[in-house]
C-alpha cells in the first residue's frame, strides 16, 4: 500500500502552561513563520488572562520544541526546531508543539504544562438528548443508526 500524502495544510496546537494557541499554515511553511504566529499569540491581549505565561517581546525570547517519543508515547524530553526547518519534514497534521520560553541569560527553560481542573473547563457540554440543548432525538429502536435524525424543536413562545 503506498503511503498517504500528506495534507496541504496543517493543524498544529502550540501548549505552554494551560494556554493552547490553534494554528493553521500550509504544509510548507517554516518554523520561522509559526514563531511569529506564536509571539502574536503572546502577545495579544486575551494571554494577559492566562496565569504563570511569561512575558515575551520578541522571537528571541522562546523557542518551539516537540516532544520525544518511544513506542507512541511521550518520553519528557523535547526537540527544539530550528527556524529554518519546514513543518512537512519534521511534524505531521494535528502535531502538538511545546514553547519553551529564555530565562534571563538565555537558556531554555523546561516546558510547562498544567492540566485544567474540572471546576475551570466550565459546565458540561450539553448533549442531543438533553432537553436545554434545543434538540430532539429520534430514537426509533427499529431504525438503524442512518435513519436516526436530531430536530430542532421551536423554542417556548
Amino acid at each position: 500500500m503506498p503511503p498517504r500524502p500528506q495534507p496541504k495544510i496543517f493543524q498544529l496546537l502550540v501548549k505552554s502552561h494551560k494556554l493552547t494557541v490553534f494554528l493553521t499554515f500550509p504544509n510548507t511553511t517554516r518554523i520561522s513563520a509559526v514563531k511569529q504566529e506564536v509571539l502574536s499569540a503572546l502577545t495579544a491581549d486575551v494571554t494577559g488572562e492566562v496565569e504563570d505565561i511569561p512575558s515575551v517581546t520578541c522571537l528571541a525570547d522562546f523557542e518551539l520544541a516537540r516532544e520525544l517519543k518511544e513506542k507512541g508515547k511521550g518520553t519528557g524530553q523535547y526537540d527544539v526546531l530550528e527556524d529554518d526547518q519546514v513543518l512537512k519534514d519534521m511534524t505531521n497534521n494535528w502535531e502538538v508543539l511545546y514553547i519553551q520560553f529564555k530565562d534571563e541569560s538565555g537558556e531554555l527553560k523546561p516546558v510547562e504544562l498544567s492540566i485544567p481542573d474540572d471546576d475551570e473547563l466550565g459546565p458540561p457540554t450539553a448533549f442531543p438528548d438533553d432537553p436545554s440543548s434545543g434538540m430532539e432525538v429520534d430514537m426509533d429502536t427499529d431504525a438503524g443508526p442512518s435513519q436516526r435524525r436530531a430536530k430542532r424543536k421551536d423554542p417556548p413562545s
